[in-house]
């Protein structure tokens, strides 16, 4: 899932795998939290999962850098920032 990170969006939850997400939004941060792209019982199936390195592949593509990853066990959440915003 993908979470927008705007005061006014912060319960915004977009599914990921898309980077439309990146490029319909004039928002200059995302963050995203994603079952990893492991096999498990649980979560979306193992073909629609994104790694981190294809999420930030992707958001690379739109402009955005990763500013932080943080591993959350069965997930992971990853933060971007676009342009100015990249600290």
């Amino acid at each position: 899932m993908i979470i927008q990170d705007e005061p006014e969006d912060c319960e915004t939850i977009l599914p990921s795998g898309s980077a439309g997400f990146f490029s319909q939004t004039h928002r200059s941060k995302r963050g995203s939290i994603d079952v990893k792209k492991e096999d498990t019982s649980f979560g979306p199936p193992l073909h629609m999962r994104l790694s981190p390195e294809e999420l930030e592949h992707s958001a690379r593509e739109q402009g955005f850098e990763k500013t932080k990853q943080l591993d959350l066990g069965y997930n992971f959440m990853m933060q971007f920032a676009a342009g100015k915003d990249i600290r």
